[in-house]
């Protein structure tokens, strides 16, 4: 299982100022030569200078400034050559071109908080102020200067009641900061809140926590659900913390659901309150993080795997691995966890972990010497492996039925797994897929590719250095498609 957690988004790069190149020089006195015509382009690939207004000789129009990284400029207007000598005019030098999902293009990427007008559909209150203007920063992150509250919010960081006093070191936050369910923090529905569990009590004890160990600091949001469905809340941070949800906030038999960072669901009624908590995994583990909780009514073909359907790959059709009503179209038939009861591969297949501790074998047909085997598990296209809901291993197995040959847990699509093999002799192989050790949940749906190929068939695959379409060597690809 990988222990890396997701990082906060912080904004990205600054935009080079642009300047304009558009002066005319003065005519040169007495024959003397055309003075050069105009200023260099400016930053960010500006236009070239204006031609020199006469002179006996005429000047060479300057050449157009080079752009600055981060916004591709045009190149510079050819200058014209003065009246007086019919100089020739110099072609404006390209900007360099930018680099994508770059800070001022008005558009809130990967990485940024917001940039320009697009705020990623924040506001003051979703970041959990009572109101005011939310800004974007030339950083492009916020700017919460014009938000406003009714008094200090004890969790997020933020002076909010302009005391000179943050959080738990403001006598408004004494009782939150004694124990978080005092006073949770109240929140929308959807919401999106940035918080910090520094300096708060640790008075719960979530189930997900170590054993025989108690948990950090916590704060606790309260959301009213507004609608039947599914609650889903995603944490984000790079402190190990954990969250959990509950529907008493001081009972601890009412968590519905606990686990470290990720996303973890459970059913929703609307109207009904909801406490979200966000503890330390240690008692030290304290830090910033991002909390996104929204709910919403079940519906298949929605691309949310939500509590009652087994998958939801974005359709209703049929026959795709997952059916018009979000049942596994399932390719497996249980018992199959050792390679004497392997399924036979279907390509792609489609199956499930489950129930907890389940483990799936699919034999694999090596038809000749020379081949690799390439298998990889994916989602359903409903974002599990990135969501941290869906955390496999796969093995690939020698012929022989027990050698472990190659195992991945992490290097595939989020927490899905990928693993290879080359140069096998003609065979059946096995493939192995069961969770990670660790995983957060331990029971899920998946699709396991596997790619059969072979060297020299003229298509070069990760586990070859090259493939020119034979088995000779001396040709600068050996027999093995490595490269001499």
């Amino acid at each position: 299982m990988r222990t890396t957690l997701f990082g906060l988004a912080v904004a990205g790069a600054l935009v080079g100022a642009c300047s304009s190149g558009n002066n005319k020089a003065s005519p040169a006195s007495g024959g003397g030569s055309g003075l050069t015509g105009g200023k260099d382009g400016g930053t960010g690939g500006s236009t070239g200078g204006a031609s020199g207004d006469g002179g006996t000789a005429g000047g060479t129009g300057a050449t157009g400034g080079t752009g600055a990284t981060g916004g591709g400029g045009t190149g510079g207007t050819a200058g014209t050559g003065a009246t007086g000598g019919g100089g020739t005019g110099g072609g404006g030098t390209g900007g360099t071109g930018g680099t994508p999902g770059q800070c001022g293009n008005n558009v809130a990427e990967l990485g940024e908080a917001c940039d320009g007008s697009d705020f990623a559909g924040r506001t003051c209150q979703k970041l959990g102020f009572s109101g005011g203007t939310l800004s974007c920063t030339s950083g492009c992150t916020f700017d919460t200067s014009g938000c406003t509250s009714s008094g200090e919010i004890c969790s997020d960081g933020i002076d909010n009641d302009g005391d000179q006093n943050v959080d738990c070191d403001d006598s408004d936050c004494a009782a939150a900061c004694a124990d978080a369910c005092a006073a949770p923090t109240a929140v929308g529905d959807p919401t999106t809140v940035f918080g910090n569990n520094g300096g708060h009590a640790a008075k719960l004890d979530p189930s997900c926590g170590k054993s025989g160990q108690s948990t950090g600091p916590e704060v606790v949001y309260e959301i009213t659900a507004a609608n039947t469905g599914v609650l889903e809340v995603t944490l984000d941070s790079t402190t190990p913390l954990l969250v959990s949800v509950r529907t008493g906030c001081g009972s601890a038999g009412t968590e519905l659901a606990c686990r470290g960072a990720g996303t973890v669901k459970v059913s929703s009624t609307a109207g009904q309150k909801y406490y979200v908590a966000v503890d330390g995994v240690n008692a030290t583990d304290t830090g910033a993080f991002s909390l996104n909780m929204e709910s919403r009514t079940i519906t298949c073909g929605d691309a949310h795997t939500d509590p009652g359907e087994e998958c939801d790959d974005g359709n209703k059709l049929p026959n795709d691995g997952c059916s018009a009503t979000c049942t596994i179209e399932s390719d497996e038939s249980e018992p199959n966890g050792t390679t004497s009861t392997a399924d036979a591969l279907v390509q792609p297949f489609h199956a499930a972990i489950s129930p907890a501790g389940d483990i799936d074998v699919v034999a694999v047909t090596v038809p000749s010497n020379g081949t690799s085997i390439i298998a990889d598990t994916f989602d359903y296209g409903d974002g599990a492996c990135f969501q941290q809901l869906l955390d496999s291993t796969v093995e690939i197995i020698g012929s022989n039925g027990s050698t472990v040959l190659a195992s991945d847990d992490d290097s595939g699509a989020g927490l899905c797994a990928h693993a290879a093999v080359a140069n096998l002799s003609a065979g059946t192989y096995y493939v192995r897929v069961q969770a990670a050790s660790g995983a957060p949940v331990a029971s899920f749906p998946y699709v396991l590719n596997v790619v059969v190929d072979k060297c020299g068939n003229g298509n070069p695959v990760e586990t070859e250095q090259c493939d020119d379409g034979n088995n000779q060597s001396g040709d600068g690809c050996s027999a093995t498609c490595q490269k001499e």
